[in-house]
């Protein structure tokens, strides 16, 4: 989905991305969500976001749509709360 693999909120930029901070992006790594990547950049999406989008006119028939693929997690609060503001900082820089 999207084109090239992990650019899917390039190709749909209304969809909500949380840039994870190096806080976040330890608590990922500890828990085998992502590799310990150093300075690189990790987007965390919405499952639900994801569901829509592949279940949407442009994917739902697209072969190279793989959700088996798709592994969900929860975060912890303290995580959900920084999320919560990154939405909010969003929405209100949004015309």
């Amino acid at each position: 989905m999207g084109g090239t693999r992990g650019r899917i909120y390039i190709k749909h930029a209304d969809l909500f991305k949380y840039a994870a901070d190096s806080k976040d992006k330890q608590w990922l790594a500890e828990r085998h969500h992502m590799r310990a990547t150093g300075g690189k950049m990790a987007y965390l999406l919405i499952e639900e976001d994801i569901q829509d989008l592949s279940h949407s006119d442009e994917y739902k028939d697209c072969p190279d749509v793989r959700m088996d693929e798709l592994k969900p997690f929860s975060v912890p609060p303290w995580m959900v709360e920084k999320m919560q503001r990154a939405m909010e900082a969003q929405r209100d820089s949004d015309p």
